[in-house]
């Protein structure tokens, strides 16, 4: 009976440790853009609408749905969910939640607090394209295209809820009443992102904000709320009892069709916390660093690169360098590194390419390749190499594309025709839409050029009445040697050099006994021949050793050149 009972006890344990140890997350990855309904993804079939039953089903874990691209065009309704979950598209432009205007889109339920949308474009709700009960996040997502006959076209964040809004637009949603782009009753965070083209209803009664509403608490910061339409404050409307926080941020090209405010009604509280631009002057910006009643200087609506559309600030906005860096999120909407310099205001940092003077490699008498780093920040970059003996420069490489990426590039280029034994300075010089970048200055020297080297001053004459001549391309020479040789006798003035063109008849105070040109790749030494002349060979029938005179001119690629003499034995072969 003892042993039995601690055998129970111990079971009894187990059970309870076993019930204590939280469940792990799960994973479903969608395989069709299909919408069958089913009871999770235990087939061989994975639907958005079977994995978000099977989340539903599950532990509440906080399990995470793959969406590949695809346009997913619902056939059942919205999808629902009602535990934790994070989504994860393939991003804003490949994968797409469609309603086909018969539904809304995405129902986040109360128990579904703590849950993430990312990388998808939610689109064609008819009614609404997101409704959050809960604690959401919204990352790189466009909700584009959805309506409401009443609230919220865009997003609507219930009362309690929390919905934070990060590098994501909100464009061309339409309410039949108030708030057609974000309908906010609880505490909304709008960062990096644009709320731009979303119209409320229009024919009259003072509807209001195509842009934002606002009952609740909102932050927003380092946004861009333009181009929006309603009957009253096109831009944001903030309730009587609300806050709406604003830092960094653009209120611009808003329209309101009634008699009230085009950007922002004022019945609620705005708070200013710096550096933001209204072209009127509506949202309550007391600060110094606000810019009121000024033009914002911005683009339409596009595809300028990263996961999101944007309203690019054009050259000379007011809102360039004239946000606050502190509490700069660290990217723009579209993923470009902020600040450059001083973090600009609205959602869109406007990015001249970066770039960075690298090192000379390859350094030889004549060239080198110059090295940099080149970063296109998301615009079609072109990039060019100055070089010279000063920092004035002097010479420019052929530009080069550099692409549109946002991520660094390693770019070189030959620089060549450069005179031997010679400091250079060069840099590294970008261009793109936004502007030109010019990066450090950096040196280097070239080598030193010797001309060609003899190995042996003995050349040996052979029954051909030829010499041979053990020569040496130095391996720091630019392209290879280009050699002319004239061997003369011990005695007399010899000419200054042996020039490419003209040879060396004009100058004969030494009696010439053979000539030869050769070319010598760099680093290479290999054995050439040169024939006497008759009066060369005519001593060596007399005695087997002549004392001469060898003269080396060599030019480089670079055109760089240098004449050395060596004197030499010429011996002929017994026999």
């Amino acid at each position: 009976m003892k042993r039995a009972t601690l055998m129970a006890a111990g079971l009894g344990a187990l059970l309870a440790c076993l019930v204590a140890m939280p469940a792990s997350a799960a994973t479903f990855a969608v395989n069709t853009t299909a919408d069958p309904a089913g009871a999770g993804c235990a087939g061989g079939t994975c639907s958005f609408r079977q994995a978000a039953d099977a989340v539903n089903a599950g532990p509440g874990s906080g399990d995470t749905i793959n969406l590949p691209a695809g346009h997913y065009v619902f056939a059942l309704g919205d999808i629902r969910f009602d535990l934790p979950v994070t989504i994860v598209g393939a991003g804003a432009r490949s994968t797409i939640l469609d309603a086909n205007l018969a539904s809304g889109v995405l129902y986040f339920q109360t128990g579904s607090s703590a849950s993430t949308l990312a990388g998808v474009t939610v689109t064609r709700g008819s009614f609404g394209g997101i409704y959050n009960e809960v604690n959401l996040t919204v990352r790189d997502v466009a909700v584009v295209g959805n309506t409401d006959t009443g609230t919220g076209a865009g997003l609507y964040n219930n009362t309690g809820a929390t919905l934070t809004v990060e590098r994501s637009t909100i464009s061309g949603n339409t309410a039949g009443t108030v708030g057609a782009g974000i309908y906010n009753q609880g505490t909304l965070n709008l960062t990096s992102s644009t709320v731009s083209g979303n119209i409320a209803n229009t024919s009259g009664g003072g509807w209001e904000a195509g842009g934002v509403y606002n009952s609740g608490t909102a932050t927003i910061v380092n946004s861009t709320i333009a181009g929006n339409r309603a009957d009253a404050g096109g831009g944001i409307d903030a309730s009587s009892g609300s806050m709406v926080n604003l830092k960094n941020t653009i209120i611009a090209a808003n329209t309101a069709t009634g008699t009230g405010p085009a950007n922002c009604t004022s019945s609620g509280t705005y708070i200013s916390q710096g550096n933001n631009l209204e072209d009127a002057d509506t949202c309550n910006l007391t600060q110094l660093t606000d810019l009121r009643n000024t033009a914002a200087g911005i683009g339409s609506l596009q595809n300028n690169g990263g996961p999101t559309d944007t309203r690019a600030l054009l050259a000379g906005s007011a809102a360039i360098d004239r946000g606050a860096n502190s509490g700069c999120p660290a990217t723009d909407q579209r993923g470009v590194g902020r600040p450059i310099g001083t973090c600009d205001i609205g959602a869109y940092e406007f990015a001249p390419p970066g770039v960075t003077t690298g090192s000379a490699t390859a350094i030889n008498t004549g060239g080198a390749k110059l090295a940099g780093t080149l970063l296109p920040n998301l615009r079609d970059s072109s990039y060019y190499f100055q070089y010279g003996v000063t920092t004035a420069y002097g010479s420019t490489s052929v530009a080069q594309g550099g692409g549109a990426g946002n991520s660094p590039v390693g770019v070189n280029v030959t620089a060549a025709g450069l005179k031997s034994g010679t400091t250079y300075h060069f840099r590294l010089v970008a261009v793109n839409a936004e502007g030109t970048s010019f990066g450090s200055d950096a040196t280097f020297k070239t080598s030193v050029f010797n001309g060609a080297r003899l190995a042996s001053r003995t050349l040996k004459l052979d029954s051909k009445g030829r010499v041979r001549l053990r020569l040496g391309c130095p391996s720091t020479t630019a392209g290879s040697c280009a050699i002319r040789a004239g061997i003369y006798s011990a005695k007399g003035k010899l000419p200054a050099s042996l020039s490419r063109v003209g040879g060396d008849s004009a100058v004969r105070k030494a009696r010439r006994l053979g000539r030869g040109s050769f070319s010598i790749a760099a680093g290479k030494t290999q054995s050439k021949r040169v024939r006497l002349s008759r009066a060369g060979r005519k001593p060596l029938k007399r005695k087997r050793t002549l004392r001469a005179r060898l003269l080396l001119t060599t030019r480089d690629a670079g055109g760089n050149a240098k004449t050395r003499s060596f004197r030499v034995k010429v011996k002929r072969n017994r026999g």
